[in-house]
């Protein structure tokens, strides 16, 4: 069982419904605030993924 890799898949899917087209508004300050918790949710499961904290852990490979 992956468990971070499946949340991963998932959470990314919610992401893009989210976003969808999101192209930026032309700040980059604005557009790193406004996808910072997409960005903030991989990097945290990419991390747990990578210590092998869940049974059958692939890490962050891959992703």
């Amino acid at each position: 069982m992956d468990l971070t890799g499946s949340l991963l898949q998932a959470g990314n899917s919610v992401f893009e419904v989210v976003y969808g087209s999101f192209e930026g508004t032309g700040s980059s300050f604005i557009d790193t605030l406004a996808t910072a918790p997409a960005f903030a949710y991989n990097i945290v499961l990419m991390f747990i993924g990578g210590l092998g904290g869940d049974l059958g852990s692939t890490g962050s490979g891959g992703f």
